[in-house]
């Protein structure tokens, strides 16, 4: 199973193929709160923005947990003298170990990124209790992979398209899974 490195690693992962998949980590995420809008005592009235329902809220806190996932994959990726264990904070299971794994081949090698991936899309669907099934393509198109020497190491594609699971325990959000499925 390949995990997408730092998200801008994950399509790197092409380059790096032979010897790692890439895979993107995030932290927790904090809930989204809806603000209701003051009474006013304009000629006009605003309408009220629509407040989520607790199951639609869920849903955009594992869309950002995923977000924040790619996040700090790209931090872990550019900054060599950071700490691999960060990870952890955002990821569970395979997501980790992989994550883990891929950044210290990264980092063996003498890669770093530069940039960082843009997420271009993502759909989320809950799949059980408390755990989502996300789709997303990345852009590593504004970001690279360098060697020490600061040459680029990676090629087309630039853009890929991420399977993940996103889990809830208790108030906080981790991406258990993540692999690149297809370009995108």
């Amino acid at each position: 199973m390949t995990i997408a490195m730092s998200m801008k690693a994950a399509c790197l992962a092409t380059a790096l193929a032979a010897m790692t998949g890439c895979t993107p980590t995030v932290g927790p995420t904090p809930a989204v709160t809806s603000v209701s809008p003051s009474m006013s005592q304009s000629a006009s009235p605003t309408p009220s923005p629509t407040a989520l329902t607790p199951d639609e809220q869920d849903l955009v806190t594992a869309k950002s947990a995923y977000a924040t996932y790619v996040k700090e994959l790209d931090r872990l990726s550019a900054d060599p003298e950071s700490r691999i264990n960060d990870l952890g904070r955002v990821a569970r299971d395979s997501a980790l170990e992989q994550g883990r794994k891929d950044l210290l081949t990264m980092r063996v090698a003498g890669y770093r990124l530069k940039g960082s991936t843009v997420i271009d899309g993502i759909t989320a669907k809950l799949s059980k209790p408390n755990k989502w099934t996300l789709t997303a393509c990345l852009d590593l198109s504004k970001s690279d992979l360098v060697d020490a020497k600061g040459k680029s190491v990676t090629g087309p594609p630039y853009r890929m398209s991420h399977r993940a699971t996103v889990i809830r325990d208790a108030r906080n959000y981790f991406v258990t899974t993540d692999k690149v499925v297809a370009t995108c």
